[in-house]
């Protein structure tokens, strides 16, 4: 998922979401655009291989609001906020996504849970 370098903006290499810039040169953390809460709302995604780690900041108060698709709390738009919460939805369902909202109090679980299971993994391999 690669969008546009320098700017968020419409790129058909956005995924399921309607704009994307690359934060780093290989294109592993890019910003994306997560309308709903605010206007001009964006998340970063994390590529580590085969997972995405979704910092989601305010696009859903928890993961189980997120995967019901129920808009939560302030929205400046309804509808764009359901929207966005169906790209996230598919990107979840098209590869291995790690959801992290801002104030969900399981996120830090979620993220342990991967980083203990990659740590697990990599042992292994060295052993």
């Amino acid at each position: 998922m690669r969008g546009q370098h320098g700017r968020l903006g419409q790129n058909a290499d956005a995924g399921p979401f309607m704009a994307s810039t690359r934060l780093t040169a290989d294109g592993a953390v890019v910003a994306v655009a997560t309308p709903g809460h605010t206007a001009g709302h964006v998340s970063v995604l994390a590529q580590d291989g085969d997972v995405s780690f979704f910092l989601a900041g305010d696009t859903s108060y928890n993961e189980a609001l997120m995967l019901a698709g129920q808009v939560d709390g302030v929205s400046a738009d309804e509808g764009v906020a359901r929207a966005t919460l169906g790209a996230i939805q598919h990107l979840a369902r098209t590869q291995p996504t790690i959801y992290l909202p801002t104030h969900d109090p399981q996120s830090g679980a979620r993220l342990a849970r991967k980083v203990k299971a990659v740590s697990r993994a990599v042992g292994d391999r060295e052993s």
